[in-house]
């Protein structure tokens, strides 16, 4: 639950009384009977919208009880009987709540080992992708399942928790001519009367609920030969199996590696690769013996085969499949420990991938990652990587870039600390003492320390809080050189920070060599002039009053969401923001890491485990260093803030990995955030990249510039597309918007991912014109573009589109049969900019004739200016409830997330003020539109308080 520091007031003033208010039910089940096997047996028809069946479940019951409580979600149970010692026992059903159902008996159930069948039915979801749903492809019906988290229980009664993972035996009866797939290999097939049959699965290795999987429908099947002993097949939608060609290629080494990496065969007795033709919220999943894809990310016709679509499945292939190492081998005992899945298929799938397609130097995944979990981390309320799960809010929660990649940079981390061999060896013994079973966070310290308690603590320290570690350093070279080193939490616009922005970052090269120079020959390095950061509100206000009241309660303020000058210290009713901050991690601003910190200078390496608030670390060299590295290979999950100008003497001067680069581009534009570091700098270490050889780095310095424009005003609009077009034009206009025969891999991702930005904040009057010719001429022949091009052109051409074309493009994607290709052409819908034409594009949302679940990740995706923002916050406020009803309850919960990129308080307020009374009652609605507030507030603030630097750089530039 990612907010910003407000820990002091907030934590102070609300969390108490939240805290105390306890759930009347309890989320996990008690732990008098255990489940020791299931039995399953289904009868469904994907043509039809309900389904029933029979579960018999070996109960070990550990004392007697006349109740029994398990978990069942729109189901209906028809009968229940337990059996124990001989005797039979009856049972009613009684609903407890939404999620958890009681078996009542009339007299006690004595202790002991019993079986438990369940008569029952239910309905099968054809609005989302969660539980037991159906969906239709052309004129076929398929049945999929997605039980992670917890919904099994939509399907069967279950005891629903990964704690108890056991055998199980599934039989599925269907009509005859459908295939069906499981977790495990066909064992037989009975014929039925009716047209039926009943499809017989081998016995399970022990699993939990949420990992039991299966499909029903008209399949085809690619037979993709073994791997090793493992039998691998992939099972995609009727007609579409030559489409996996690709994945069939390249999973047989991801596998290879994956077992070399553990030691140990792959586990199940069979792989298929199943693909699903929609999903929401999810792309893959980890299902052992039937891994699911959503169809976009594993099909793919030869002509679609882009470089996009390759990386991207290696990437997430090696990601699921090392889920069948963590997670289905040995899983989590409890959600709150759901990184052990999460974390380690992120890192081990980047490994992998680098490993597999060397080509590709995936080594700088950890970057991304780095980059992608601090964005989330820098908030105060960011939650913290093993966080309690005690709801299903913070369950739902869970599933976030902190778990996934503040995870896999923490692993990188310390398996850069520990070397790569000693990492590997705790890996394997961690699986090696849980092998199918499952485990804890402390159980894999133990394993990864060995005996090493110092080691094991300083994991905990990054697992168990959360926040980026600030890690001031300033060379001291009086004697021999040495860096002073203090840690504190990284904040943005924190109070401390923007006066230390203000105090150094002065017009001109004098202010910023007298603002506390270091020792050394840095203290002289000159940077380009910025004027300085204006102070917002100094003396009073918002800012003053956040000062004075915080200042009271002797807390690290922040100035966003603080008390009004005239209320003073007085408390006043919390905002939505602020109790959601209250219920979420309240870490002290007095943080501590134990942070493995690795240095490099002129004259090589040294480190340090630095334990507490301060520390001193010697350097190698004999004279004061040139340039100091303070995150050598660019793994610290740490920002390092030097002194004024160190970061841009170190950039230009020293010669730096390209992990360090991207690392270091990364602060730099964070460090803007904090007020450590101007705009007008950090813009200016972007333009010195651009030029950078290496893709990735291209990519990062761009990102820079992007990141910018929520603070461009309109009258900075031809400004900041000058920036782009000096930044990116003329490699843009080299590539341009189609492929050529000449493109390298990074040709092609490049132009797929950054040319439309700059077609659209460069303004680039030529590739729109260009972009609608070729529209044009597709609009008449589907064949005139091609596939990895079509989604780049046509949303060059609707940002200064017509009427005539809109309702061209509506055309084209009511007559398409190609998810594909309708996926571009309402990406191109959602980019028209001309006010009546962007909101006829969202009045498809509730048209029968557009699915829903096809146009919101356009949507999602594209958030586009200010302007388009309010029309859709508008077209939302009035239509959220018909929005709601096409959708699944758990896509509704995300809908602030479309509006986290406003950058005004009155934006925030009015997000709050509609949305507030509304989420309650939608998985994740609360923390969503926490997350979205606290990011749009921030922006105000960052806005104001480095609007002179960027004003000052544009008119330069």
């Amino acid at each position: 639950m990612n907010r910003m520091l407000r820990a002091g007031l907030y934590f102070l003033l609300f969390a108490l009384p939240l805290w105390a208010a306890a759930q009347s039910l309890p989320m996990r089940l008690p732990d008098g009977v255990a489940p020791l096997s299931y039995r399953l047996a289904l009868t469904l028809d994907p043509a039809r919208s309900t389904h029933s069946g029979k579960v018999s479940i070996a109960l070990d019951i550990k004392a007697a009880t006349r109740t029994i409580r398990l978990n069942a979600s729109d189901i209906v149970v028809t009968s229940a009987v337990l059996k124990r010692a001989g005797k039979t026992y009856a049972a009613r059903a009684r609903v407890a709540d939404s999620n958890l159902l009681d078996l009542v008996f009339a007299a006690p159930v004595p202790a002991g080992p019993g079986e438990l069948t369940l008569a029952f039915r239910g309905r099968l979801d054809d609005k989302g992708s969660q539980g037991l749903f159906r969906q239709k492809e052309g004129a076929d019906w398929y049945v999929f399942t997605q039980f992670e988290a917890t919904d099994a229980r939509r399907a069967f009664p279950v005891f629903d928790e990964p704690r108890w993972k056991v055998p199980w035996t599934l039989s599925l009866t269907i009509p005859a001519k459908l295939t069906a797939v499981a977790n495990t290999a066909v064992a037989r097939e009975v014929a039925l009367a009716h047209g039926l049959k009943r499809v017989e699965f081998l016995t399970t290795p022990p699993l939990p609920s949420y990992l039991v999987a299966f499909g029903v429908g008209p399949f085809d099947i690619l037979d993709a030969g073994r791997v090793g002993a493992t039998p691998l097949r992939f099972i995609t939608p009727r007609g579409r199996a030559a489409e996996a060609r690709y994945a069939a290629r390249m999973t047989p080494p991801i596998l290879a590696q994956l077992e070399a990496y553990f030691g140990i065969a792959y586990p199940y007795g069979k792989l298929d690769v199943m693909a699903l033709p929609i999903t929401l919220n999810f792309g893959a999943m980890e299902n052992p013996g039937l891994v699911t894809f959503a169809a976009r990310l594993l099909l793919a016709r030869e002509a679609e085969e882009t470089a996009n679509f390759k990386r991207s499945f290696v990437e997430i292939q090696a990601h699921e499949l090392a889920h069948q190492w963590f997670g289905d081998y040995v899983t989590m005992a409890w959600w709150d420990d759901l990184w052990l899945n999460e974390s380690f298929a992120s890192w081990m799938g980047d490994k992998i991938t680098a490993q597999v397609m060397p080509e590709w130097r995936f080594e700088t995944g950890t970057q991304e990652a780095r980059a992608e979990a601090m964005a989330a981390d820098r908030l105060l309320s960011a939650r913290r990587i093993q966080q309690p799960v005690n709801d299903p809010e913070s369950l739902e929660s869970a599933f976030d870039s902190i778990t996934y990649s503040k995870g896999q940079a923490t692993l990188a981390m310390f398996e850069n600390w520990l070397g790569d061999s000693p990492f590997q060896a705790g890996v394997q013994r961690y699986m090696a003492r849980h092998a199918w079973g499952s485990a804890t966070g402390d159980d894999f310290d133990a394993a990864l320390a060995a005996g090493q308690p110092e080691l094991a603590a300083a994991f905990r320290s990054f697992t168990g809080q959360p926040g980026i570690p600030r890690l001031s350093v300033t060379l001291v070279c009086q004697d021999k050189p040495l860096l002073r080193l203090s840690q504190s939490r990284f904040l943005p616009s924190s109070l401390s920070g923007l006066e230390r922005g203000m105090r150094w970052s002065q017009t001109g090269r004098d202010a910023r060599r007298s603002a506390q120079p270091m020792a050394g020959p840095l203290a002289s390095v000159a940077t380009p002039q910025t004027p300085r950061l204006a102070p917002t509100q100094r003396a009073g206000g918002e800012f003053g009053a956040s000062r004075r009241c915080a200042d009271s309660l002797g807390t690290r303020p922040s100035f966003v969401d603080a008390p009004s000058a005239a209320s003073e210290c007085t408390p006043v009713a919390p905002t939505f923001q602020a109790r959601q901050a209250a219920r979420g991690s309240a870490a002290a601003p007095a943080a501590l890491w134990q942070i493995p910190v690795t240095v490099r200078t002129p004259a090589g390496r040294t480190r340090i485990l630095l334990k507490e608030a301060t520390g001193s670390l010697p350097l190698p060299d004999t004279a004061c260093p040139a340039w100091v590295e303070a995150n050598a290979d660019g793994v610290g999950y740490y920002r390092p803030v030097y002194g004024p100008g160190q970061l841009l003497k170190l950039m230009m001067d020293a010669d730096l990995s390209v992990s360090e680069i991207l690392a270091d581009l990364d602060d730099a534009q964070a460090l803007t955030e904090s007020g450590d570091l101007p705009v007008a700098d950090a813009l200016a270490l972007a333009l010195r990249y651009t030029g950078h050889a290496r893709r990735e780095v291209l990519e990062a310095a761009l990102g820079i510039i992007a990141k910018m424009e929520p603070l461009i005003a309109p009258d900075q609009r031809a400004a900041y597309a000058a920036l782009w077009q000096r930044a990116f034009g003329e490699r843009a206009h080299a590539l341009g918007l189609t492929g050529k025969s000449s493109d390298s891999d990074d040709d092609r991702l490049i132009r797929a991912r950054w040319l439309g930005r700059l077609v659209e904040a460069g303004q680039d009057g030529g590739l729109r014109a260009q972009a609608r010719e070729l529209t044009q001429a597709w609009l008449k022949d589907r064949g005139a573009l091609e596939v990895a091009s079509r989604g780049l052109v046509l949303r060059s051409a609707a940002i200064d589109g017509d009427r005539a074309l809109f309702d061209a493009l509506v055309q084209a994607a009511r007559a398409s049969k190609d998810r594909s290709e309708r996926r571009d052409i309402y990406g191109a819908l959602a980019r028209f900019v001309a006010p009546e034409l962007a909101l006829a594009a969202h009045q498809l949302w509730l048209s029968p004739l557009h699915d829903i679940r096809e146009l919101l990740p356009a949507g999602r995706e594209h958030q586009g200016g200010a302007a388009l923002r309010e029309g859709l916050l508008a077209f939302v406020s009035a239509n959220f409830d018909a929005i709601a009803a096409r959708l699944p309850k758990e896509s509704v919960g995300r809908f602030p997330n479309y509006f986290a990129n406003f950058c005004a308080a009155d934006k925030a307020l009015a997000v709050e003020q509609f949305f507030a009374p509304r989420l309650g009652s939608y998985p994740g609605g609360s923390n969503s539109l926490a997350q979205s507030l606290e990011r749009i507030r921030l922006c105000a603030v960052y806005r104001d308080a480095q609007r002179d630097s960027l004003t000052g750089f544009l008119t330069q530039r």
